[in-house]
């Protein structure tokens, strides 16, 4: 089971409003947002996206028509991905980048009602500060 969260200052704020028992057993850990994504890393990204789920190849194809991460983050919000497989999924993460994924944990963090959110938050977290290190690592900002 996970008990380490990685969380932003803002998001910080977020989980400190939550309810003591949503709160009670997680360790918070400070996440630095140290990647600077551009349009052009999240295209190239993008391209190298290969999902099989039938939902995330419709996916693909709006995201190519999409301008910024704001929409992509819609059009993700408004998706239920609790039946897409684990390799899938960390493909679209990979592709969204972390900034997406930020949005994404904000909103989650803002509807969170029960310990299975805040477990999702903290999956979330992880994938994120692991996609952080690795782009960091491989793109100087």
């Amino acid at each position: 089971m996970l008990t380490k969260i990685y969380l932003t200052s803002a998001e910080q704020k977020q989980f400190s409003s939550l309810s003591e028992e949503l709160k009670e057993g997680w360790k918070v850990t400070d996440q630095e947002i140290t990647y600077k994504d551009t349009p052009e890393r999240f295209k190239m990204r993008l391209s190298f996206l290969h999902v099989h789920d039938p939902k995330l190849l419709a996916f693909k194809e709006q995201l190519q028509e999409v301008e910024d991460k704001a929409s992509a983050v819609a059009l993700l919000e408004a998706m239920d991905l609790s039946d897409v497989h684990q390799p899938d999924l960390a493909q679209l993460f990979f592709t969204l980048g972390p900034d997406a994924v930020t949005s994404f944990i904000g909103g989650m963090l803002t509807s969170a009602k029960n310990d299975k959110d805040i477990e999702g938050v903290a999956a979330l977290s992880m994938i994120r500060n692991q996609l952080i290190k690795s782009l960091a690592l491989h793109f100087a900002s």
